[in-house]
């Protein structure tokens, strides 16, 4: 059986800065919130949370009243690879392999590239992730449009090998 780790991520691909920083601050047990970044570089993140926040008329403060910066709320990665909205044969690959594994579709410019960057890091670290992982796909389906022939290319090369996406080799079976 299957024990839940104490901390758990959230996983939110970012363009914005809104909606990663919308799941931190929500945050019931304050499990880390990791969003992934497809442009810009993640101070611009932590400070359109800022922005978001005093534009709400909301200060963000600890429990103890104090105030605290974005990055102790939400951890922001670098996540666009090659550029904002352009791929590369990797990402489009690991794409095509989450679609054909579990009917799941990323897009190339949001929710791929985010999901590239969590896979990245789990194969770096696996040990940072440890535990349950949670990957929050928002949509984002338009981009699939621009990069359809590079897609068909890799849809004809056949089954793609197994990089047994959805399990982390630092987690247990408990």
């Amino acid at each position: 059986m299957h024990r839940p780790h104490p901390s758990l991520h959230l996983e939110k691909r970012s363009r914005q800065g809104g909606s990663g920083h919308g799941l931190s601050g929500s945050s019931i047990e304050s499990p880390v919130v990791t969003s992934f970044g497809v442009c810009d570089d993640p101070r611009y993140f932590y400070d359109m949370a800022e922005i978001i926040c005093s534009g709400m008329g909301y200060a963000l403060r600890g429990e103890d009243g104090h105030t605290i910066s974005p990055e102790q709320l939400l951890k922001v990665e670098q996540a666009k690879g090659r550029g904002y909205a352009i791929s590369s044969n990797e990402e489009l690959r690991m794409m095509v392999e989450v679609a054909r594994e579990t009917g799941i579709v990323l897009d190339p410019v949001y929710s791929g590239k985010a999901y590239c960057g969590l896979v990245k890091q789990v194969e770096e670290n696996p040990e940072k992730w440890k535990g349950d992982v949670l990957f929050l796909h928002t949509g984002g389906m338009l981009g699939m449009y621009d990069k359809s022939a590079d897609l068909l290319d890799i849809l004809q090369e056949g089954p793609p090998r197994s990089r047994h996406l959805f399990r982390n080799p630092a987690a247990s079976d408990e």
